[in-house]
């Protein structure tokens, strides 16, 4: 197709098994849930099945990006029935994932657990959206994310030593952050992680933060009675309530002075769209030609039936075939469908063109002088034109299925 999906999401989980208070994730599903595992097989192997129809990009060599919606998709250690069920279905996953690249939101301490680790990268995960957050030890203890910084630097060591690409998700304007403190951590997270993400403390429904911080309107000031929260802003790059520390001006330069010492993962995923604009305009110009192609193979069709104008009159008298008629529709046909048909397996297009290339064949025998086998040939002409007609019908009706595949 000449528009297929960047890449596949399949969701495996619903919650999470922690209770980070900045995380609305806790309030919206209450739990953490995993969906069948046969559920997943199935999940999984249609997404092979729209990546061999081109409905999602794939590389040269077959591969595609699948990225696993789940909010936490391994869970740690502590988490042991969640964790050594995970464990069972990463084994059960490496027989279906075999052209994926896959990318999953973790915990860092996946470092700690070396078999579920190897399970990971045993089912092509290939990067990891690992929530280091701080590296004040009194911040992740005051918004109850369980980890140590020094131990996360082990973590982050450890992941990146196995060979994933980790993505370090950040959190700036923690209750013991300081301007210096924030530039610091930037120079380290940087150090120990191939991408980095950063978002302002931001007080979002159905979490603590919501009720116990004092939002700002979009100027900046208080929010008074009556006002509408600034839901525009709620991006991560500002603070949306009242903090002595830093106006909302203030944040947003910070944010700037912090973003910029980052590799932003914004980076990767430009150049991977890149790519893609690359293999649209590549393969338009594919299809473009291939319309050309089955154009130009119509037009020697149709120009043989306009040099042979009262022959195929006396023909559709004497045969009983209105051949004239038939490639008219054909040809109208054609056009209405040029749109499913550049977006078609390239295979179906290119048995479209062979089949209409024969009929052009067959047009200009017909042409010629009559002969004892001329009413056989126009008979066999009006059933491919039949056949060509079935075959752009089924274009048009995968090219519908495909639309509503992707909706």
């Amino acid at each position: 197709t000449a528009n297929p999906m960047a890449g596949g999401v399949i969701e495996t989980v619903r919650g999470c098994t922690e209770k980070c208070t900045y995380c609305q994730v806790i309030q919206q599903f209450l739990g953490y849930r995993l969906i069948k595992r046969e559920t997943e097989v199935k999940r999984l192997n249609q997404l092979t099945e729209l990546a061999a129809d081109g409905l999602i990009h794939a590389s040269r060599s077959g591969k595609f990006q699948v990225f696993i919606s789940d909010d936490l998709h391994p869970p740690p250690l502590r988490a042991v029935k969640y964790r050594n069920e995970r464990l069972e279905r990463l084994r059960i996953w490496k027989d279906h994932v075999q052209n994926m690249n896959m990318i999953c939101q973790a915990r860092v301490e996946i470092g700690q657990d070396p078999e579920l680790a190897n399970a990971m990268s045993d089912a092509n995960i290939r990067m990891i959206y690992a929530g280091v957050e701080s590296d004040n030890a009194e911040n992740l203890k005051l918004v109850k994310k369980r980890q140590d910084p020094g131990q996360v630097h082990t973590d982050l060591t450890t992941l990146n030593g196995m060979g994933f690409s980790v993505v370090a998700m950040t959190i700036i304007g923690l209750p013991y952050d300081t301007e210096e403190s924030i530039m610091r951590l930037a120079d380290w997270v940087t150090s120990i992680s191939k991408y980095q993400t950063v978002n302002w403390l931001t007080p979002l429904p159905a979490t603590s933060n919501w009720n116990d911080l004092t939002p700002l309107n979009e100027n900046g000031d208080i929010l008074q009675e009556g006002e509408m929260r600034p839901y525009h802003l709620y991006t991560g790059r500002q603070f949306v309530h009242y903090d002595e520390r830093w106006s909302m001006k203030e944040s947003q330069d910070l944010f700037d002075r912090y973003s910029a010492k980052l590799t932003p993962v914004d980076d990767l995923y430009q150049r991977i769209f890149r790519i893609l604009r690359t293999y649209r305009l590549r393969l338009a110009t594919t299809s473009r030609d291939l319309g050309d192609t089955i154009g130009a193979r119509l037009a020697d069709a149709t120009e043989s039936l306009r040099s042979w104008s009262d022959p195929v009159s006396m023909a559709g008298r004497e045969f009983g075939e209105n051949i004239s008629q038939q490639v008219g529709e054909l040809v109208e046909k054609l056009k209405s469908v040029s749109q499913p048909l550049a977006n078609a397996r390239r295979e179906v297009a290119d048995t479209i063109g062979n089949h209409v290339s024969e009929l052009s064949v067959s047009l200009k025998t017909l042409a010629g002088p009559i002969s004892p086998t001329s009413d056989e040939l126009a008979a066999d002409i009006s059933g491919r034109i039949t056949e060509l007609s079935e075959m752009l019908n089924r274009v048009v009706t995968e090219s519908h299925i495909r639309g509503s595949v992707r909706n």
